[in-house]
């Protein structure tokens, strides 16, 4: 392979690369496809990139998702849904690979290019979601008899699932998932300005707040506790690593106090989802009494259950899924049936579908990338996949593409050994 033939080719899996970052705006069949061909330039260019050794303990714990998924299928549950899981966690497979296979073409700076294209993608759709919502609004006070008293439609307790609804809708993205994007993408954004932040200007600084006030009600208004907490508790980490503890300790809970009652009294469906949550709230929901905080009481309840009988070997994608439903038919309130919600926790999920050996590799997965960006110098990278982890507490991140692409492409991107690429 010739130089100038090898130079096109790395420059065409760097694009296809950049490219990624726009699946928010794209359908999932275009992203799966792009991620395909991605995949097959690595392996042409690798014939020249690749330089051994290659990093098979790396490569096998990045790609343990698809591992699993594979031994679940042929071991535990041959359903059409473990199936469609074994295609969901291919990504763990084709780009930990491609990355490890092109070392040299990868680096700090091209990642720094992802995520500026991945910041710029998510806050358009997130806008896009919200102006376009805009006009639904004005309908539904129309229909519910709030015509001109907009304010008092949005603080009734119904209101904001019909907006969650058709925010998702309009932008094409979960609320929770979208939730996650965001988050990511504001702490990406500020790790950036806060390199220099003692060069701004005021006016630059103010800027600077602003976006971040406008991501904070992007998230309040989509309802997204969990992705909201993994912004104050990354926010909270750059603050003291710019300022250091004694300054955090006076300015952190100042600003935590405020951002909290600036929430709670200007977005009345931050105040519903904060008021949900008390220990009076935990019992399970029924009919007369339920809410997003305590329908997740049943859901654990029946996830509890089936791990107490499968906690070591578990039963697969299908087996975990059946065996949900078949709890919910015992419960009271109609909602779990018809929503078949799964665990909401990315632990428990892994945990009851592949035994112990998945909660181990799963945990191991995110603190040896959290270890890998430390280690690397991918300053403020280890805060992002932290977010993906707090967040898994609540959510199933990795049963979707809008959590699997993006967790997996930047863990691919800390695992490597070179951090500045040879090629020109």
């Amino acid at each position: 392979m010739s130089q100038s033939i090898q130079n096109v080719a790395n420059k065409v899996l760097i694009g296809l690369t950049l490219l990624t970052a726009v699946f928010p705006l794209i359908p999932i069949q275009l992203t799966s496809v792009i991620g395909v061909v991605w995949f097959l330039i690595s392996i042409y260019t690798s014939f020249q990139n690749f330089e051994k050794p290659f990093q098979w303990k790396k490569f096998i714990l990045l790609a343990s998702p698809f591992l699993l998924a594979c031994l679940g299928f042929l071991f535990l549950d041959s359903s059409s849904r473990s199936l469609k899981g074994i295609e969901r966690n291919a990504m763990f497979l084709l780009i930990p690979l491609g990355f490890l296979l092109n070392e040299s073409v990868f680096n700090k700076k091209l990642l720094f290019n992802w995520m500026s294209v991945f910041f710029s993608v998510v806050l358009f759709a997130s806008l896009k979601g919200h102006i376009l919502t805009i006009d639904f609004v004005l309908d539904f006070a129309k229909e519910q008899g709030y015509d001109g008293r907009i304010w008092d439609l949005y603080n009734q307790p119904f209101f904001h699932h019909h907006y969650r609804v058709e925010y998702a809708s309009n932008s094409g993205i979960h609320p929770t998932y979208s939730g996650i994007l965001i988050t990511i993408s504001m702490l990406f954004f500020n790790q950036h300005f806060i390199k220099n932040w003692k060069g701004y200007f005021p006016k630059h600084k103010l800027g600077i707040g602003l976006i971040n006030l406008i991501g904070v009600f992007c998230l309040a208004m989509v309802t997204a506790r969990t992705p909201l907490l993994g912004f104050v508790v990354g926010s909270g980490i750059q603050v003291i690593n710019l300022v250091g503890w004694k300054k955090s300790l006076l300015y952190l809970p100042l600003a935590g106090v405020g951002l909290f009652g600036l929430l709670y009294f200007a977005v009345p469906s931050f105040k519903q989802k904060v008021n949900e949550i008390e220990f009076s709230n935990v019992k399970e929901a029924t009919v007369d009494n339920n809410n997003s905080f305590n329908i997740r009481t049943g859901i654990l309840n029946c996830s509890m259950e089936l791990l107490s009988e499968n906690w070591l070997f578990g039963l697969g994608v299908g087996g975990t899924y059946d065996g949900l439903n078949k709890c919910y038919e015992g419960l009271e309130f109609e909602t779990y049936r018809k929503e078949k919600f799964n665990t909401h926790n990315q632990y428990l999920d892994y945990w009851i579908s592949y035994g112990l050996i998945g909660l181990i590799s799963l945990l191991l997965l995110i603190g040896n990338s959290i270890y890998s960006a430390i280690k690397g110098g991918f300053t403020g990278v280890w805060i992002i996949v932290l977010v993906f982890a707090i967040s898994m507490l609540t959510e199933n991140v990795l049963s979707r593409y809008y959590g699997v692409l993006p967790f997996v492409i930047i863990i691919s991107f800390v695992s490597l050994k070179n951090k500045e690429s040879k090629v020109g």
